[in-house]
């Protein structure tokens, strides 16, 4: 009787630690920097852009870039970034590669960067991530083929009159390097012209840590090892009872 409780005790002792340890491995809080025009916070709601939500093509908007960033903790090699996005914009983006320019240059982006927020680099890029090594890309993890297009979206041609909107629940996983620290912005880019408005709102904001190999690899081992000291119990308890019998 004495043996069975210590051998139940140090199996609820082991359950603690392992839970403790996965538990603090994967939480950790997230202090989140505004800047720009903004309204409102990451989780209910944050509003960037104009402050004139609802302006016509013809409309004069800000030249900033307005958005929110947190710093992301080390030792992990990845992260997933889910969020609401709704956006309108009377823009567009124009691919330089392709030789087409008509248009100007309102964008909405994620990025990480080891170097700071965005609205904290030096780069004038007009696409955020274009010809800028400091910055990451993210991509859909339906469709795991880093792409521009899975971290920004742009507007239509501004001639065409047309008022893009974007209406979507967004996932985007970032690949990094587990020993360092990365900025992670979202933002709305409108520096590059006063003209052709665009606004949005980000909200329900979750960026969680993918784990390491290992880390993984001690989850199953403790699941193996509860398991297995749940069957040698019942092993043991049937051996007793079939010697009674």
């Amino acid at each position: 009787m004495k043996k069975e409780l210590i051998r139940k005790g140090i199996g609820v002792i082991f359950l603690i630690c392992f839970l403790f340890a996965l538990s603090s491995h994967y939480s950790f809080a997230l202090t989140w920097q505004y800047h720009g025009y903004y309204s409102g916070d990451i989780i209910n709601g944050l509003e960037v852009g104009t402050n004139r939500t609802g302006d016509g093509e013809k409309n004069i908007q800000s030249k900033q870039i307005s958005g929110a960033g947190t710093l992301l903790p080390s030792g992990y090699p990845a992260f997933k970034v889910s969020f609401h996005f709704e956006g309108y914009t009377w823009d567009s983006y124009s691919f330089p590669d392709t030789g087409y320019y008509t248009g100007y240059y309102d964008v909405f982006a994620v990025v990480l960067s080891e170097e700071g927020y965005y609205w904290d680099l030096s780069s004038t890029d007009i696409h955020p991530l274009e010809d800028n090594s400091a910055l990451i890309l993210g991509y859909d993890p339906l469709d795991p083929v880093p792409d521009v297009t899975d971290s920004y979206w742009g507007g239509e041609k501004f001639d065409d009159g047309i008022l893009d909107k974007k209406d979507q629940d967004v996932t985007l996983i970032f690949k990094t390097n587990s020993l360092k620290q990365y900025y992670l912005t979202l933002f709305l880019q409108t520096r590059k012209d006063e003209y052709y408005p665009s606004w949005g709102t980000i909200s329900n904001v979750e960026v969680a840590p993918i784990p390491e190999p290992g880390t993984l690899l001690l989850l199953g081992s403790g699941l193996l090892g509860l398991g297995g000291l749940s069957f040698r119990k019942r092993k043991a308890k049937d051996i007793k009872n079939s010697a009674k019998s």
